[in-house]
């Protein structure tokens, strides 16, 4: 894993300024760089930070997903890698999503897989409170 992470941040640093990163951080992951102790006036360090922030809060795949948003076309292919391997071997497992059963395969693209789902417990809209 350790080896990827080393990419996204090669990537960060290749692609992003320190104002990129913030707003990365800001509009993609939620999260006020600032407030985490994230933010820093080295890109080297802020990128550095910005990838052990992810890995500690399981965050890599969303980090990975948002450079590939932002940055189309521009990003390393090897970053791809990161969230596709996640399902590589088959769907979801049990229990990944929950509230969900996972069924069978639809498709995919070059960012990911879409498989059909069921509720496992019937929805209701709920009702309001019309007077």
């Amino acid at each position: 894993m350790q080896d990827r992470l080393d990419i996204l941040r090669g990537e960060l640093e290749r692609l992003f300024s320190t104002a990129n990163l913030k707003e990365l951080c800001t509009d993609h992951l939620g999260v006020d760089p600032t407030g985490a102790g994230l933010a820093d006036e080295s890109k080297a360090v802020f990128a550095r930070r910005l990838i052990e922030w992810c890995d500690g809060h399981a965050a890599v795949e969303a980090l990975a997903d948002a450079m590939m948003l932002t940055k189309k076309g521009m990003v390393d292919p090897r970053v791809k890698q990161i969230y596709q391997d996640r399902y590589r071997h088959g769907a979801p497992a049990a229990g990944e999503i929950p509230g969900f059963e996972i069924g069978e395969r639809i498709g995919e693209d070059g960012v990911g897989a879409v498989w059909s789902s069921t509720a496992s417990t019937p929805w209701t809209r709920p009702r309001s409170s019309a007077s």
